[in-house]
């Protein structure tokens, strides 16, 4: 499975994709794979990750530093 995740990564990168869509399918591919988690349950995580309010405040000072 780790050598189908890095060539995958590999392919993923060389057809230039951006590197956060090479992460975010990597990862979802290895996890799907290799954990044998359902669409479901890696939408879930993905979103309760994503609700957290400490995530917001860095881009925020990031603009509050550019102004």
């Amino acid at each position: 499975m780790y050598i189908f995740s890095l060539a995958l990564s590999t392919f993923l990168l060389a057809i230039s994709l951006p590197i956060f869509l090479v992460f975010a399918i990597g990862s979802s591919v290895a996890a799907i794979w290799g954990l044998n988690l359902p669409w479901s349950t890696l939408i879930q995580i993905s979103f309760q990750a994503l609700a957290k309010h400490v995530l917001i405040a860095v881009p925020l000072f990031i603009f509050a530093g550019m102004a």
